[in-house]
């Protein structure tokens, strides 16, 4: 699920689009222009997003950007998950174990156990592993100590082993801010 919004590299001059991520609430990218071209083979390259939030702009508004069969994709597959699910509960219901259950279903009797023990239905949420994830009670706690220059923590992280790049670490300090006025 993501967020797709345009931003001024220089004010009046050059523009870009910024993707964020809604559930991390942390920024997934920046494009170097806000065309619908480039964020339509951004999008090509990332398949397995099902949610795409975005502004006003007209530049995101196109049918061809957005076309309404995405959409009614996303519903379907939705769907037919959903329906799914209840045949399991009700062939459950009616007496049959989870092998039999699993195999007219078509799913495993791992994913049938799971299903039950659930007790109702759950969108199924992916959430990407970084590797970050292994240093982040480090960072957390360079964080506690007031460190606040990216760069130096970067190079700290790449001392203990940390493979990424400079750019996924700075995610992490340029999150979305709500800002409430009283």
């Amino acid at each position: 699920m993501i967020g797709v919004d345009d931003f001024a590299f220089r004010r009046g001059k050059k523009y870009g689009a910024i993707l964020v991520d809604h559930e991390r609430r942390c920024m997934v990218d920046l494009l170097p222009d806000r065309e619908a071209v480039t964020l339509a083979q951004w999008l090509k390259s990332h398949p397995g997003l099902e949610v795409v939030t975005r502004d006003r702009s007209r530049a995101y508004a196109s049918r061809r950007f957005f076309p309404k069969r995405l959409r009614k994709e996303v519903i379907e597959r939705r769907d037919k998950h959903i329906a799914l699910y209840n045949e399991v509960i009700e062939l459950r219901q009616k007496g049959l174990s989870t092998e039999e259950i699993a195999k007219r279903v078509g799913k495993s009797p791992r994913t049938i156990r799971h299903w039950l023990q659930q007790g109702e239905y759950r969108e199924r949420v992916r959430h990407r592993r970084s590797l970050l994830d292994a240093h982040s009670p480090y960072i957390a706690q360079r964080w506690d100590e007031g460190c606040r220059n990216v760069m130096e923590l970067w190079r700290e992280l790449v001392a203990l082993g940390y493979r990424g790049s400079y750019k996924s670490l700075t995610v992490l300090f340029f999150r979305p801010v709500n800002h409430k006025t009283s």
